[in-house]
């Protein structure tokens, strides 16, 4: 519940003499990270995009649960 770990694959670039990015860190093939989480998730409101290559993942944390207790006078 704590990892958010993101799987893909990259394609190569049909054009490299075109390149217009000075480094990456997978210039092609399948990738995998990880990411540790520092909050827990509300997974129904979990929403992706991908525009323009650039992924925004939202988050939303999940509702706090509160427990009462009693005090019963001892």
């Amino acid at each position: 519940d704590s990892v958010m770990t993101i799987r893909g694959d990259r394609p190569p670039a049909a054009c490299e003499d075109r390149r217009r990015v000075h480094a990456m860190g997978i210039l092609y093939g399948p990738f995998a990270a990880d990411v540790y989480l520092p909050f827990s998730v509300d997974h129904e409101g979990v929403e992706a995009t991908y525009e323009s290559g650039m992924l925004q993942v939202r988050l939303p944390r999940a509702a706090v649960t509160r427990i009462s207790i009693g005090h019963n006078g001892r």
